[in-house]
C-alpha cells in the first residue's frame, strides 16, 4: 500500500474513532453534546415558530438542586441533583418522564459562596454505564439499565481534592477505557491535578500535575493525528496523549488570573487543524495556541474584551467561534469572533447570562432567567428567530437528542420538542 493511501485511511479510522460516542449511543451522552463541542447531531431539526406558537413540553418533573445538566441515550434521560442531605442520580424516560431508576449517595459538602449545593458536574454515559463527578467529590461509576453502582471513589478522602470555591466540578470524559478528570487531588506524594482512571474496575490508572482543579471539563481533540485530552485547569492548560493505555503528558502551559478568587471554568475549545482556544474573566481574556508536532504550545494572538467567557463554553463551527462575552455578575453579550484573526465580529446588546449550543445551523442559547434564545448561526451578525420562556431560573446547560430539547431549572427538569 502507497505510504499517501494508507496514512488517509489510519487518519479516517482515528477520525471515526474519536466520534465513536456519537455513533454508539444516542444524541446527548456527555457534557457539550455527542463530540463535546457543544453541537447537535446533523439529524435534529429546529421548527421555526410564529409569533403566537410555543414549543410543546412532552413532560415536566420536579428536581432538586444541582447545575448539572441532563444527558439523553439509550431512551433515557439521566439528571444528577441534590435533595437534603443526598446526591441523587436519576433515570427517566425520555418520552414520558418516569422514574426508571434512581440511586442515593450522601452529600456533606457546604459552601460560603453558592447557595445552591446540588452537582455542578455532568455525568457522562459510555458502555452502557454513567460515570457521575458529586459537589462532594464521589466519583461514581453506575450501570445505566438498572442503576446499580459498580464502582466508587472519594476524592476528596482519597485524593485530597479541594472543594475550591462552589464544590467539585469537571464533567468525566471517557476514552480508550479510561475516565478522565480535572481532580485537583493528590496521592501518594504525588499530583493528581488531572488523573485518569479504569472504567471497567474504577482503578488509578494515572496521575500528573500539582495543579488546583478548575470548573472546566477535559475534551478530547486530535493533534496531529493523536487522541490527546486536554484540560483547562485553575494553573492553565494540559494536554496528554492517549494513544496507550497510559496517557503521556504532552504539554502544561501557565494560563490563568492572578487574583484568588478567580476561575478557569470555561473548557478549551479545538479550532482548526492543531489549534486550541481557552478563555477567562478576571483580566485575562482569550487566548489562541498551535499545538507544534512535538507537543509544544506556540501562543499565536492573547486579547482582552474580545471573548472572556466566565462559564460558558464557546462553540466552534464552520470556522468561527460563538460563545457569551463577560462576567455572569456584570451583563454579557453573546459574540461571533474568527479565531484565525482574533477577529469580533458582532456582538449583542448586554443581557443576562446564558450558555449557548448550536443545532440546525441556529444557535440555542438558554439564559439564566429561563429564556431560550433561537438565532442564526452566522458570521455575519445577530439574527434572533424565536425568544420563548421555558423555564425559571437556572444555570445549566440543556441537552438536545432526537429534536427534543432536554433543560433544567433550580426547581424544574423540562423536555420540549423543537421540531
Amino acid at each position: 500500500m502507497e505510504p499517501a493511501v494508507y496514512k488517509f485511511k489510519m487518519d479516517r479510522l482515528l477520525q471515526l474513532s474519536l466520534l465513536l460516542p456519537s455513533l454508539l449511543f444516542a444524541d446527548w451522552p456527555q457534557y457539550l453534546g455527542p463530540d463535546r463541542n457543544g453541537i447537535a447531531s446533523d439529524t435534529t431539526k429546529i421548527r421555526l415558530l410564529s409569533e403566537t406558537e410555543d414549543y410543546s413540553t412532552l413532560w415536566k418533573v420536579k428536581v432538586g438542586d444541582g447545575h448539572s445538566s441532563p444527558v439523553v441515550a439509550d431512551g433515557k434521560a439521566v439528571l444528577h441533583h441534590r435533595i437534603g442531605e443526598n446526591e441523587i442520580l436519576q433515570a427517566f424516560d425520555s418520552k414520558t418522564g418516569k422514574t426508571l431508576w434512581k440511586v442515593e449517595q450522601h452529600c456533606s459538602h457546604s459552601d460560603s459562596f453558592d447557595s445552591n449545593l446540588g452537582p455542578k458536574s455532568t455525568p457522562t454515559i459510555a458502555g452502557k454505564k454513567v460515570y457521575s463527578f458529586g459537589v462532594g467529590g464521589q466519583l461514581t461509576c453506575t450501570e445505566l439499565e438498572t442503576g446499580k453502582i459498580l464502582w466508587t471513589h472519594n476524592a476528596a478522602e482519597q485524593f485530597r481534592s479541594g472543594k475550591g470555591f462552589f464544590g467539585r466540578c469537571s464533567s468525566p470524559i471517557v476514552h480508550n477505557n479510561l475516565v478522565l478528570l480535572n481532580l485537583g487531588g493528590r496521592q501518594n506524594a504525588k499530583g493528581a491535578g488531572v488523573a485518569a482512571f479504569d472504567a471497567t474496575t474504577g482503578k488509578l490508572v494515572w496521575q500528573a500535575t500539582d495543579h488546583e482543579a478548575s470548573y472546566a471539563s477535559p475534551i478530547l481533540a486530535n493533534l496531529h493525528n493523536k487522541p490527546t485530552a486536554v484540560f483547562f485547569t485553575r494553573e492553565g492548560l494540559v494536554g496528554a496523549t492517549l494513544a496507550n493505555k497510559t496517557p503521556n503528558l504532552l504539554f502544561d502551559t501557565y494560563y490563568r488570573p492572578t487574583m484568588h478568587a478567580s476561575v478557569n471554568a470555561a473548557s478549551a475549545v479545538h479550532c482548526g487543524d492543531n489549534q486550541l482556544f481557552a478563555s477567562t474573566c478576571y483580566g485575562v481574556g482569550a487566548a489562541l495556541w498551535e499545538v507544534a508536532p512535538d507537543g509544544k504550545l506556540q501562543q499565536l494572538w492573547q486579547k482582552q474584551d474580545l471573548l472572556d467567557c466566565h462559564f460558558a463554553t464557546p462553540v466552534f463551527h464552520k470556522g468561527h467561534l460563538y460563545g457569551i462575552h463577560g462576567r455572569q455578575e456584570s451583563g454579557t453579550q453573546i459574540r461571533c469572533i474568527d479565531p484565525a484573526k482574533g477577529k469580533l465580529l458582532w456582538t449583542t446588546r448586554t443581557m443576562t447570562h446564558g450558555l449557548l449550543l448550536i443545532a440546525d445551523n441556529k444557535l440555542i442559547t438558554l439564559l439564566e432567567s429561563g429564556e431560550l434564545l433561537i438565532a442564526k448561526a452566522t458570521p455575519k451578525g445577530y439574527q434572533e428567530l424565536a425568544r420563548r420562556q421555558i423555564l425559571g431560573s437556572g444555570r445549566s446547560y440543556p441537552a438536545i437528542s432526537n429534536s427534543t430539547l432536554y433543560a433544567r431549572d433550580n426547581r424544574n427538569l423540562v423536555a420540549i420538542k423543537l421540531d
